[in-house]
């Protein structure tokens, strides 16, 4: 159910339309519906936030922040957690250079949602999305403030919990998104050093990573709002951080680490494997959830 962003009035059909009940109106920009509600339109905060990941967007699809490789890698083993996904209504939250978009799509759900609050991303699916029977949709929104209730089977919410301003909205906004039962897939980055970020480390951008997560924390923040913990899995080895390794085995190990990397550090099997699992420090932590 779409909801109106300002007072949460259930709002007809499945594209936006002006609110009855308050004074919120519908809005698009390049065709994309802008589901922000009027605080967030407002709020100097929200516009900067907004503009730092427009230029972080714009910069990615000029030249990938990260090595395509990764990207590759990473949204194979995201598919593989989550599929099949036949018959679900599916919604990501912050759709990137749509790696994941791209295989969700071609995995047949009944509807698939993209969600960012970066335009740059959006619009390379406007066409799509407008020539599709509404089993493709877009928005422009916030994580922080989605305006559904009870919309979708499976929300997919990779590297979002870490650059959200308020956890709190996030996690209310999206657990009245999912239908009872209804399931979340979110990653976060797993015990990461916070200082590569920092200005005075020559990070240009001045919000990026706000947070980082261990097991532990994340599930009991997760589990306080509501979700019950499934499956945890620890993925996005490496290169940069292999393992400690010592003892007899090691010389024995370090040549056969080097064979498995590729250029770029990653490995050239999946993250999954054995190998890459023993040899190098996981990055990203990823865990299913499901609405209580």
């Amino acid at each position: 159910m779409l909801l109106c962003a300002d007072c949460h009035t259930p709002l007809p059909g499945s594209r936006p339309t002006d609110c009855t009940n308050c004074a919120w109106r519908a809005d698009e920009l390049e065709g994309v519906p802008v589901l922000l509600p009027t605080v967030d339109r407002e709020s100097p905060v929200l516009q900067a936030y907004t503009a730092n990941y427009d230029r972080i967007a714009e910069d990615d699809l000029r030249e990938s922040i990260q090595p395509m490789r990764y990207l590759d890698v990473q949204a194979e083993t995201l598919l593989s957690y989550v599929t099949p996904v036949s018959g679900l209504r599916v919604c990501e939250l912050g759709i990137g250079r749509g790696m994941l978009f791209d295989r969700l799509l071609a995995s047949n759900p009944e509807s698939l949602c993209g969600i960012d609050i970066s335009l740059a991303y959006l619009r390379r699916y406007t066409s799509r999305a407008n020539e599709s029977d509404g089993s493709l949709r877009l928005a422009l929104a916030n994580a922080e403030s989605l305006p559904y209730a009870e919309e979708f089977d499976l929300v997919v919410a990779s590297e979002i919990l870490e650059h959200v301003l308020n956890v709190g909205d996030f996690l209310i906004s999206l657990h009245r998104s999912l239908v009872p039962g209804g399931r979340v897939l979110v990653r976060v980055p797993y015990k990461e050093d916070l200082r590569q970020y920092a200005r005075q480390n020559g990070c240009e951008y001045p919000y990026v990573h706000l947070r980082t997560f261990t097991r532990d924390s994340l599930v009991a923040m997760m589990r306080s709002a509501g979700f019950r913990p499934g499956r945890v899995y620890y993925d996005g080895q490496f290169g940069a951080r292999p393992r400690r390794l010592s003892g007899p085995f090691f010389p024995v190990l370090k040549p056969y680490l080097r064979r498995l990397l590729d250029a770029d550090g990653i490995p050239i099997t999946s993250t999954r494997g054995i190998v890459p699992r023993l040899l190098l420090q996981p990055i990203t932590l990823t865990a299913f959830f499901t609405r209580q």
